[in-house]
Order: C-alpha cells, then sequence, then structure tokens
C-alpha cells in the first residue's frame, strides 16, 4: 500500500524538483560560456529560494503557534508523571508487602487423607480402560484414516472427607496450612502441563509449588459443602465430563442429603449448567456461589473425585496426545442414565450445530450451510435451546455435523450407530484430540473428523479458525450414507 503524501509535503517535492531544474539549466550555460544567461539563472534561483522562503512564513507562524499552545500540555504531563511516581512506589511496595509468598507440598487426596487418617472411599477401583484417538477422513483414499486405541490406568474414583480446608473460585486446589491437594500431582503427564490454580505460581518439582497469596483476599466460612467448583467448570464440556458426573457418586448415600453443593461464579450464570445440575440435585440443597476474589474455609468439605481427566493449560511445544484425556464409562452412564428416558424414539434427525458467538470461527460456514441443507440437514444453535431441547434433539439426530466445539459434548445424547461428523482446523494439531472421540466410542456413535485448513487467528492451538473443503465435506456425507 501506497503512503499518502501530504500537501505540504507535495510542495517541498515540486519547489526541488524546479530548483534541479534551474541547476541542470545552470550548468549548461556554464559550459557554453554564456554569462548573460549564467546570471539570469543565478538571479531566478534566488528570487525562487525568497518566494519559497515567504511562502513558508506563515507555516513557520503556525509551527510556532503549536509549540506555544503545547507547553501547558506538556507541564501537565510532566506534572502528571511526577504525581504517579507515589501510586507506582506503592503498587510495587503493595506487591512485596501485601503478598503472602510461600511453598505448598502437594498431595493427592488419597495421601492427604491417609496422612491424617481422613475418611476416604474407593467408589470404583483403579482399572485398565482404552482411549480412542480421533478417526479421519483421508480425501486420497476416500476412505478412513484409523488409529488404533491406547491402553491406560484409569485412576479410582473415590469419595473423601477434608477438615477445616481451604478452596477457591476456578480452582481445583485444596489448601490446609502449608499442604496443597490436588490428584493431578499423581499424573504420569504431569510435566506435560502448567499446575497453575489459585495461589500457585510454579510447580517447582513432583511435591512443591511456589505460591503467592494477596493478603487482601477476603477469607468467609463455611460449614460445610460439597465441592463441585473447580477450573473450566463454566465450559460446557468441562461441566458435562468433569463436574456433573461427581453428584452421582453423592447421589450413592443419604448421608450428604443436607449439605450445600458448591460451584463457582461464573458456572451459576450459565442457565443449561444450572438446570443439569437440578436434575442430580434430587434432595434440593441449597447451592452456595463462590467469588472469585474470595477464599472459603470450609469445615467439613466433601470431595468427591474426577469421573474423566483432561489434561489442561499444555505447556508451550507440547503435542496434545489421545492419553490426555481419559472419560471413563461410569461418568457417561451416569449422565444418560439421568437425562435420557428409558423408551427413546429411533433417530431420524439430521442436524448441522452452527456457533454464533464463538472466538474460533469457520470462515466458510455460509456456503458449508448451502451444501447440508441440501443434503437435508437443519441448522440448530444449541446455546439458544434449553437443556431439555437439547437432550431430545440430539437423542433424536441420526447425522451429526458441526464444527468442533462444546456443542459436540452432546454426543453424550445420541442413540447408538448413529453418524457424526466433525470439522476440525487440521490434522496434525488434532490427531491427539481424543475429547470427543472417547465419549463417541462408549456410546456407540461412529464419529469421523474432516481436517480443513487452519487459518492463524491469534488464539492458541485448537482455537484457531479454518476453512474446509467443500468437496471434501459432499465426500464424506456420501459415505457415511451409503455405509450406514
Amino acid at each position: 500500500m501506497k503512503k499518502k503524501i501530504s500537501k505540504a509535503e507535495q510542495f517541498v517535492a515540486w519547489k526541488n524538483k524546479l530548483e534541479r531544474i534551474l541547476k541542470r539549466l545552470l550548468k549548461r550555460q556554464i559550459k557554453q560560456n554564456n554569462i548573460f544567461k549564467v546570471n539570469l539563472l543565478h538571479l531566478l534561483i534566488f528570487l525562487f529560494r525568497l518566494v519559497y522562503q515567504i511562502l513558508r512564513i506563515p507555516y513557520q507562524i503556525f509551527r510556532l503557534i503549536y509549540q506555544i499552545l503545547r507547553i501547558p500540555y506538556q507541564i501537565f504531563r510532566l506534572i502528571y508523571q511526577i504525581l504517579r511516581i507515589p501510586y507506582i512506589l506503592i503498587k510495587k511496595l503493595q506487591n512485596i508487602l501485601l503478598v503472602e509468598r510461600y511453598f505448598l507440598e502437594i498431595l493427592s487426596t488419597k495421601d492427604y487423607c491417609k496422612k491424617y487418617n481422613l475418611e476416604y472411599k474407593v467408589i470404583y477401583p483403579q482399572k485398565t480402560t482404552l482411549v480412542h484417538p480421533p478417526i479421519f477422513w483421508s480425501e486420497d483414499k476416500q476412505n478412513l484414516i484409523i488409529q488404533e486405541p491406547t491402553e491406560v490406568n484409569q485412576p479410582e474414583i473415590h469419595l473423601a472427607e477434608l477438615k477445616s480446608v481451604c478452596i477457591y473460585s476456578n480452582s481445583n486446589i485444596i489448601k490446609k496450612g502449608f499442604t496443597g491437594i490436588e490428584d493431578k500431582i499423581n499424573s504420569p503427564y504431569l510435566q506435560d502441563f502448567d499446575l497453575m490454580e489459585a495461589n500457585i505460581k510454579t510447580l517447582i518439582n513432583d511435591s512443591f509449588a511456589y505460591c503467592e497469596k494477596p493478603i487482601t483476599r477476603k477469607t468467609i466460612n463455611i460449614d460445610k459443602g460439597i465441592m463441585l467448583s473447580g477450573g473450566a467448570s463454566y465450559n460446557y464440556y468441562h461441566w458435562f465430563t468433569e463436574f456433573l458426573p461427581r453428584m452421582s457418586l453423592i447421589e450413592m448415600s443419604n448421608k450428604y442429603n443436607n449439605y450445600p453443593i458448591l460451584i463457582d461464579y461464573e458456572t451459576s450464570k450459565i442457565n443449561s449448567i444450572m438446570d443439569s445440575l437440578k436434575t442430580f440435585n434430587k434432595e434440593n440443597r441449597e447451592i452456595i456461589i463462590l467469588q472469585e476474589k474470595n477464599e472459603y474455609k470450609i469445615n467439613h468439605l466433601v470431595k468427591p473425585s474426577l469421573l474423566s481427566w483432561m489434561a489442561m493449560n499444555l505447556k508451550e511445544n507440547i503435542i496434545l496426545k489421545a492419553e490426555h484425556c481419559i472419560i471413563s464409562e461410569e461418568c457417561i452412564n451416569s449422565l444418560r442414565e439421568a437425562f435420557l428416558p428409558v423408551n427413546l424414539n429411533t433417530p431420524f434427525r439430521k442436524i448441522y450445530i452452527s456457533r454464533k458467538n464463538t472466538a474460533r470461527k469457520l470462515l466458510n460456514q455460509n456456503a458449508i450451510i448451502e451444501i447440508v441443507e441440501k443434503y437435508g440437514f437443519e441448522i440448530v444453535y444449541p446455546e439458544e435451546l434449553s437443556l431439555e431441547e437439547q437432550v431430545k434433539l440430539f437423542s433424536e439426530c441420526k447425522i451429526l455435523i458441526g464444527q468442533s466445539g462444546a456443542g459436540f459434548t452432546n454426543l453424550l445424547f445420541m442413540q447408538k450407530n448413529t453418524q457424526a461428523i466433525c470439522l476440525v482446523a487440521d490434522k496434525i494439531d488434532y490427531s491427539g484430540f481424543s475429547y470427543f472421540s472417547n465419549i463417541a466410542s462408549i456410546v456407540g456413535v461412529n464419529l469421523i473428523n474432516l481436517a480443513g485448513k487452519k487459518i492463524k487467528n491469534g488464539q492458541r492451538c485448537l482455537h484457531e479458525d479454518l476453512i474446509i473443503d467443500q468437496n471434501e465435506l459432499k465426500n464424506v456425507i456420501n459415505y457415511i450414507q451409503s455405509t450406514k
């Protein structure tokens, strides 16, 4: 793009050009020994420069006035910078003096309960299970690229009772003195992700973390509660796979019927999430919302364990592996038993899920919608539907197509031997993305991933924009419709 030239710059350019022409004429007359013309040209050049300087006088006056008028502004800026010095010093001192710095020993829930002789009940023991890498469409072979399942150890599923501990909104960390409780400390993939939650700044080794806690943080006392809070609980996918299924462990006993449920503030604002909690909260327990800037001291905390395990906050240059996501059958079964009716209609709907408000965009979505509509698909925006409507819709879905995202969590409610096509940005980035393929495998949905072309948008990996090849999409739809 050409730089726009101002009128002042154009005037100077014309002046320089005209002066160069006069000088060339002068040199020519000097060579020809024409004294009269040489003197005449010298006079013309002098007059030309004189006129130029006269014409510049208004500009110079304007600049002088401008500089004079700027003096108050420069004085004001100087005073402002001087006055800011105490504020900056106070902020720096506050960061130094009003922050408690300490080292935290990290233990798993089991080790902590064993050390302090607290109740720890194993609901489902550790076992060997499979994780299912995604299946991709190969346009060259007009067939599927199938990766073999990987065998992993599924951690034991437990229920623990902790006493006089502190918790924080949007954090999985539980704190007691200089001890932190976090089951991820035993993960074989601990070195692949950052454990930066609550006050933790960095993980020093497999047992200790460096922490900084603002002294100004308010501490609120709560007598008892069931912990259903934690990192990313506001996300539809993480809520349904990591948080809500924990209530199935609570409902196994009447012991905790009068215990309130502790959830994060961000989570409480999402209607579909709150509706799902009502389904599991059969005893109509009180809901206590945890605010972000507070510390909560719980006298008696019930901690149901995860039923799914995800590697959050992957370190830079760490490639996502299928083993980073383990989803138990107990997790999926508890959700399907809670939300799906006993007698289901035969699946008949062909659904394309679209997204209106998302940082990750399908850039040729209009063209994709035109294609799927010709194949008889209905366009659905899950975020506009109630939870009850979503459950009914996806339980009746025969073929599902959509961009990878939280909406694909609704694979949970589809029926066995149905079909799904997940549109992803890149085959390499998503080669270990087993979040949806694990659900599909347990439910019995035949899920195919169609990789497009990723477009950099400043987001991190798996959150980039994408373009899907229209002919490839047609070929995949034809493939699944011919192999039903």
